[in-house]
């Protein structure tokens, strides 16, 4: 329980300072909950990304989407080596989401701007099938943001 409230803390901190946890603080709340990771890539000067950010994650946030996730945005210009790591090419912004089922980890990518209902839909199918197919229990590692994204890449099956 107390794993739920700290994850649902950390969202509403997150949009609330501009997406200031970082991707090792929300990949351990993900180990720890089982709640899938969604990272939002982009960069200030792009404004799909801004509308990402600033528009389409607090509303999520406020319709409750964003309390089923770990959620993480990464500045590709701050932080372009993990940034890198997660991308597939380097169009932006790009929607990362992992998930753990016991079959391993799973990512679904995507490219270009969301609307609040199509991530919803994408937060919605990942957590019925880690509910449909639940994780044996994982302990989080505690390791630097790039050492945990290759970590994560690794093990990742992609779609």
């Amino acid at each position: 329980m107390a794993a739920y409230l700290l994850s649902a803390l950390m969202q509403s901190t997150l949009l609330a300072n501009g997406g200031s946890v970082s991707y090792a603080d929300a990949y351990a709340a993900t180990a720890e909950t089982g709640k899938p990771m969604l990272v939002l890539i982009g960069a200030d000067w792009c404004p799909h990304c801004v509308v990402m950010k600033n528009r389409v994650m607090p509303q999520l946030l406020q319709q409750g989407a964003l309390a089923q996730v770990s959620y993480v945005t990464i500045n590709s210009d701050q932080q372009p080596t993990l940034a890198r790591q997660l991308m597939q090419g380097s169009s932006i912004p790009q929607v990362v989401l992992y998930y753990r089922t016991a079959q391993g980890w799973k990512r679904h990518h995507n490219v270009g701007a969301m609307s609040a209902g199509s991530v919803t839909q994408l937060i919605q199918q990942a957590v019925s099938a880690v509910a449909a197919n639940p994780p044996k229990a994982i302990k989080a590692r505690t390791v630097s943001d790039s050492n945990t994204a290759k970590a994560v890449e690794e093990t990742t099956e992609r779609k």
